[in-house]
């Protein structure tokens, strides 16, 4: 929720272009499953409870932009943040409403939601039961919730904020947007640890050789603050910093199949890690557009663009080599783009 106080935030939604427009929602049956396509998180406005969970159907090219709110009858609510899933579930979780909604992955069916959470933002998977990790953005302290009775479990103090996170070899890794450290949990003895970095981490990846990789977006006041980390998981170091000199990077994301880093900072940037010595470089110029999301999905890299913040956002596939293949219109401050196996 602090990137919509600097911006002032929100939802997605799926836009088509001319040459490649998908078939009109009311004109298909609406689907029973959800499967083959994709779901866009749109965050919505703050304070204005329109967030929404959008589908778009890739075998009839149809976007149902509301998919959540049709199977329910019911709102997501105010900020939905960011999406997880298991065998059974998808969580959707709502931010600004402090909660978390569960519904059935293949239906979308509510099946009850989680509340009394501050100001959830991110969920990672304990490897315990039905136990999961969440953070949260107002509120110095990691809570446990429980998936199977919707019911928060326990909650530790952590003496700061936490967003993004990551499990890596029974170590949970805690990025901090407040501090200049990123905090690692130990699973088996619940020794917390933390490592200096720089200010403002907000995301982390896990690599093909199991390093962690952490952006730091720095003090929006002091340019050339941010940074990205390379961390060495098995011994807590940090392996090598690539400094960013100017701008306010977000959104860390990752190609598997070709090694390959990504993040926003107005454009979009890459960084190929099978290069010694690669610095970051622009891979797609924003050129005016508000590039918000960006995440990598088999093969392909999807770029959301809030535009103005208030209307509908657009997002945009491209292959590896920045070629745009599609152009679809999301909902308000479309923020993620997820597949769910």
């Amino acid at each position: 929720m602090y990137r919509f106080l600097i911006l002032t935030i929100s939802v997605l939604f799926f836009v088509a272009c001319e040459k490649d427009k998908p078939v009109a929602e009311d004109s298909i049956t609406f689907p029973t499953e959800f499967s083959n396509g994709l779901f866009f998180v749109n965050e919505g406005q703050f304070n204005k409870a329109n967030a929404s969970l959008s589908f778009y159907d890739a075998e009839n090219d149809t976007i149902f932009s509301k998919a959540y709110e049709m199977v329910n009858n019911q709102p997501v609510g105010d900020i939905f943040q960011s999406s997880a899933f298991d065998d059974d579930n998808l969580y959707l979780v709502v931010n600004n409403s402090g909660k978390i909604i569960v519904a059935d992955k293949k239906t979308l069916t509510f099946n009850g939601e989680i509340t009394g959470l501050p100001s959830p933002r991110y969920m990672e998977y304990s490897g315990t039961a039905d136990l999961w990790y969440v953070s949260n953005l107002l509120n110095d302290s990691l809570f446990v919730v429980n998936t199977s009775n919707y019911t928060i479990k326990s909650k530790e103090y952590l003496g700061a904020a936490v967003e993004a996170m990551k499990t890596v070899a029974g170590k949970l890794y805690l990025s901090s947007p407040s501090s200049d450290h990123l905090y690692v949990k130990d699973l088996a003895t619940n020794l917390l640890d933390s490592i200096f970095v720089s200010v403002g981490g907000n995301s982390l990846i896990v690599d093909n050789n199991n390093s962690l990789w952490l952006l730091c977006n720095g003090d929006f006041y002091i340019p050339g603050s941010a940074a990205l980390h390379q961390i060495n998981t098995d011994n807590q170091t940090v392996a090598q910093s690539i400094s960013i000199a100017t701008g306010y990077p977000s959104k860390l994301s990752y190609n598997t199949q070709n090694n390959t880093l990504y993040f926003i900072n107005t454009d979009v940037y890459v960084l190929k890690l099978e290069e010694p010595a690669a610095q970051p470089e622009v891979f797609i110029e924003a050129a005016g557009k508000s590039f918000y999301g960006l995440d990598v999905i088999n093969n392909n890299i999807f770029v959301t663009d809030a535009i103005d913040y208030v209307q509908n956002g657009v997002v945009y596939e491209y292959t590896e080599n920045g070629e745009l293949l599609k152009t679809l219109t999301a909902g308000v401050n479309p923020n993620a783009v997820v597949t769910i196996p």
